[in-house]
């Protein structure tokens, strides 16, 4: 995962780094938690087995998962978290140990959910004495798990294997799976969304380096119209799209799910983003079935800010029953306030193609 250290100035992000609780006894045990790797935990839980009578009498392990307490559930038995840690740290010839409370406990759990393990608990307690974390201390505590406060960098990663969908925070860039805590392949809730805006993060797509070469080979002066037509609709369709495939699954107009006939469309065209960030913006992007992505990018339809189709004159009744359009058809979903920006661009951009008088002198 590459670290992305001034990335500030780019998105605007203006609120200063603080992780909830920061202290150095906060980075010990982040730092501590690091060190454990899920074998010592799995040694851990058959250390717990071993005396099976009475871990059940201390309620050290059971068959069902506490009602309020958070369990970790390991080879269908659920484990006490805290003396889960006890024993994951003799399984690793370590004797720190330390009193988890607040923004660290936290950090403990999201570590579990991160070496795989299933962390839950039967229902959310009545009443809580513990102080409620707000959505960027949830957020940082994750964060810090994946990338040490305070590193100079994060652990590299081919472009590959990163999360095509990607999280900024404090000017830094984490994986959004790990940092949510999804499974993998699936999508944000709009809880997570929410979580996500109230922390002052940015939800983006991961930054592909075969769309820079693209572009540079769209600017070059030695190549045909056609030929840079054609490189220019490359660009976007990896990362970009994959994180669009991430977060809708399907055709944003028509919901067919077949990836191979999916196209990434850039609302705002890439070639007039004066803003990196717009260009790895999902508002900026709709996932279209190939013809549609054809016509869209034209500007033969486009969508108003209720997600509506529009449809130029230029495509009579027999043009859009050929190329399956009609004018009922819209957005699966309402466009958001972000889209709606992007939209106006693009009709802004191709208002030509669907003007009644201008689209007769192009017949």
């Amino acid at each position: 995962m590459a670290h992305t250290p001034h990335i500030d100035p780019l998105l605007n992000l203006t609120e200063e780094y603080l992780l909830a609780s920061h202290s150095s006894d906060t980075n010990q045990i982040v730092h501590t938690l690091k060190q454990l790797q899920r074998s010592h935990f799995e040694r851990a839980a058959e250390k717990i087995r071993e005396d099976m009578e009475r871990s059940i009498a201390q309620k050290h392990i059971a068959k069902n998962m506490h009602k309020t307490e958070w369990r970790v559930g390991i080879d269908e038995l659920w484990y006490n978290t805290r003396m889960l840690l006890v024993n994951a740290y003799g399984a690793a010839g370590m004797t720190e140990n330390h009193n988890l409370s607040g923004p660290k406990y936290d950090c403990y759990l999201q570590h579990l959910r991160l070496l795989g393990f299933q962390v839950a608990r039967g229902c959310t307690p009545i009443q809580s004495h513990a102080k409620k974390l707000s959505a960027i201390d949830r957020l940082r505590a994750a964060a810090a798990l994946i990338c040490l406060t305070g590193d100079a960098a994060c652990t590299e990663k081919p472009e590959s294997d990163t999360d095509p969908l990607q999280i900024l925070l404090d000017g830094n860039v984490y994986p959004a799976g790990a940092l949510l805590g999804l499974a993998p392949g699936s999508a944000p809730s709009d809880q997570d969304l929410a979580t996500i805006k109230e922390a002052g993060a940015v939800l983006c797509a991961a930054r592909d380096p075969l769309d820079r070469e693209l572009e540079a080979l769209v600017e070059r002066g030695d190549l045909s119209t056609e030929a840079r037509h054609e490189i220019a609709a490359r660009i976007g369709q990896g990362k970009f799209r994959s994180a669009l495939i991430r977060l809708y699954g399907g055709c944003s107009v028509t919901g067919v799910t077949t990836t191979e006939v999916l196209r990434a469309a850039h609302i705002h065209r890439w070639v007039d983003c004066t803003k990196p960030i717009e260009r790895l913006d999902p508002n900026n992007g709709l996932l279209l079935t190939a013809n549609l992505d054809a016509l869209f990018e034209v500007g033969l339809i486009a969508f108003n800010d209720e997600g509506c189709i529009l449809i130029s004159p230029r495509l009579d009744a027999d043009a859009q029953a050929a190329l399956g359009i009609h004018s009922g058809m819209s957005l699966v979903a309402t466009p958001t306030a972000a889209q709606r920006v992007y939209l106006a661009k693009h009709r802004e951009r191709t208002c030509g193609m669907r003007d009644a008088n201008t689209a007769s002198t192009l017949n």
